[in-house]
């Protein structure tokens, strides 16, 4: 274990100073990367002078908007429970940089944002001398060995909350059995979101005794999604691809042809995982056909049959005014995306076939018919036409896929509980 920690925080070093640092500054040059970043990344911050009072402090790290998204249902709850706590966010990517500041924004307990530092040991034991947490909270599964270990010989209390362990990277952890046993060893909680991530967190050698079973924290996320603007056209009826990924949009913008004859005030919206893609799919839009609009150019004309979504953030806004919603990376081999935004929002869902990354969520959907499960890509088009021919089945399957979500909403409180126990 020695040795193999060894060999990674050399690796660690060498990617830092080789790959990291210059492709950051390159990101900032290019205007992509906040003159912070870099500081931050190597672990590099001012002392966060404590209150005050007999205030305890919460550092909580989660990587993007996503895994941000139920970190902020979890500081809600913290402030609500225990408002005393003063709360730091860490970031892996500047789009949970961005979701992390605007949690702070609506917080008065949120007392810093930052980057997580690369994973170095001696700069990741300054970090916390400086920031002088009292608990470590990792959202979903961020196993950084030097952090863990760092929190561990610090004595400081390391937790891990709506922690998931993809089915397709299990292999991958359990050749290291031995090694992430030891880092692991280091976590005193675990709250996963089900039986099969507390098995899989068992087999790469975390202790059982110390995982409890859970719930999403994403379910309650979705209820606070702000109240969104009216960004389309009155009389057009809305089908929405969220999260799509090639080769998805070319395979919607043919059945989207044909659907057409049918409902030719039907308006696309295309939504990419990636709004980097977004350019690119406007122009494979235009060479089927259609006239296009981005989304940043405000407002969709009248005739406009193609919206293509550019910006990050946007996509919940969306949801509430779709009549139909695929949900993308499903048909794509990328295991699916994240269903529960559109089905809080009381839309009608269409997931395909591979939708592993979710798959609890799913199932929990189709159990309660909130969602229709495409066996293939052939089923594609005639599953859109069905639901926008039935208006009873795309209201049916809204209204069940809404009180789902409200139904398994309720466990970020139980987290916020347990979490406070460690203080």
């Amino acid at each position: 274990m020695t040795l193999l920690l060894a060999l990674y925080s050399v690796l660690m070093e060498l990617a830092t100073w080789l790959a990291l640092v210059p492709w950051t500054l390159v990101r900032r040059l290019m205007g992509r990367a906040p003159d912070c970043e870099l500081s931050e990344r190597l672990g590099r911050l001012p002392d966060l002078p404590r209150a005050p009072g007999p205030s305890r402090r919460v550092l909580i790290h989660a990587v993007s908007v996503g895994e941000m998204a139920a970190a902020a249902a979890l500081v809600r709850s913290l402030e609500r429970i225990s408002p005393e706590l003063e709360i730091m966010l860490t970031a892996g990517n500047r789009h949970g940089a961005r979701a992390a500041r605007r949690i702070a924004d609506a917080s008065s307990r949120v007392i810093s944002v930052s980057y997580l530092p690369w994973d170095r040991r001696r700069a990741v034991a300054r970090w916390l001398a400086r920031l002088k947490p009292d608990l470590v909270v990792i959202v979903e599964t961020e196993i950084w060995p030097n952090l863990f270990l760092a929190c561990h010989q610090r004595g400081l209390r390391l937790c891990m909350v709506n922690g998931r362990i993809y089915p397709a990277d299990l292999p991958r952890y359990r050749l290291a059995r031995r090694f992430f046993r030891a880092v692991l060893a280091g976590v005193d909680w675990f709250g996963v979101q089900s039986v099969k991530d507390k098995d899989r967190f068992s087999a790469i050698g975390a202790d059982p005794q110390r995982i409890d079973v859970e719930a999403n924290l994403k379910y309650d996320a979705v209820r606070h999604l702000p109240a969104p603007p009216a960004p389309f056209p009155s009389g057009r009826r809305i089908l929405l691809a969220g999260s799509t990924h090639a080769p998805e949009e070319a395979q919607l913008l043919d059945v989207f042809a044909r659907l057409r004859t049918r409902w030719p005030a039907l308006l696309l919206v295309l939504a990419p995982r990636h709004p980097s893609r977004a350019r690119r799919i406007a122009r494979l839009a235009r060479r089927a056909g259609f006239s296009v609009r981005l989304a940043s150019q405000k407002g969709v004309a009248a005739d406009c049959p193609v919206m293509v979504v550019d910006q990050m953030g946007l996509l919940p806004s969306l949801y509430p005014h779709a009549d139909l919603v695929f949900v993308g990376g499903s048909l794509a081999p990328r295991g699916g995306q994240n269903p529960l935004e559109p089905a809080s929002a009381g839309r009608c869902v269409v997931i395909g076939p591979d939708y592993r990354h979710f798959e609890d969520v799913v199932e929990d959907l189709r159990a309660a018919g909130g969602i229709l499960v495409l066996s293939g890509p052939e089923e594609l088009e005639p599953t859109l036409a069905r639901a926008l021919e039935d208006e009873s089945l795309r209201t049916t399957v809204g209204r069940n896929a809404q009180a789902t979500t409200l139904a398994k909403a309720g466990c970020a409180d139980r987290y916020a509980r347990k979490l406070t126990s460690f203080l």
